[in-house]
């Protein structure tokens, strides 16, 4: 995910970055598709390469809600 973060990258980049096998890479990805974490999608330029990205919506589901800082704390 922290790899996915800067922006889309080839599955083999991802295997690459992770030191997986591919077929590794490929379960756990596919894991994360069905979650609807990543998506998938093909290249513009020539259709044969596929690339993966965050799904931002998502991400904001799973995420921790954020912490309010409060103006004034007064221990007793």
């Amino acid at each position: 995910m922290d790899t996915l973060m800067t922006g889309d990258a080839a599955p083999g980049v991802l295997g690459a970055a992770l030191d997986l096998p591919t077929n590794l890479v490929a379960h756990h990805l596919k894991v994360l598709e069905d979650a609807g974490l990543v998506v998938r999608t093909r290249s513009e330029g020539d259709r044969r390469r596929t690339y993966v990205h965050l799904e931002p919506e998502a991400l904001e589901a799973i995420a921790a809600p954020a912490v309010l800082a409060a103006k004034r704390v007064v221990f007793v």
